[in-house]
């Protein structure tokens, strides 16, 4: 997972996640289908919890950690194996 990211998501356990971009002409309608997908189940393990999308003006120190409702659910965390998002269209000025 060398390029794998934070999830950044306040009070929520701070896990790694991978994502990746295409590009297809607007015309495509696009879906998808997961063929497979594996995990392993661990017990036991305490997560930290994320202190979210900081910005540059403020201290992570200044920041407490803070496990959010997430922890007491009986769960799978970040259940959704992938997903499409809406286009990002870049111009010239």
């Amino acid at each position: 997972m060398d390029k794998a990211a934070k999830f950044l998501e306040k009070d929520a356990p701070e896990v790694l996640k991978n994502a990746v971009s295409i590009i297809l002409p607007d015309f495509y309608n696009t879906s998808y289908e997961v063929i497979a997908t594996e995990y392993e189940d661990i017990s036991n393990i305490n997560l930290i919890p994320s202190k979210g999308n900081m910005y540059r003006n403020v201290s992570q120190s200044s920041v407490a950690l803070q496990k959010g409702d997430v922890y007491n659910e009986n769960a799978f965390f970040l259940w959704r194996i992938g997903g499409i998002r809406r286009s990002l269209y870049l111009e010239r000025l």
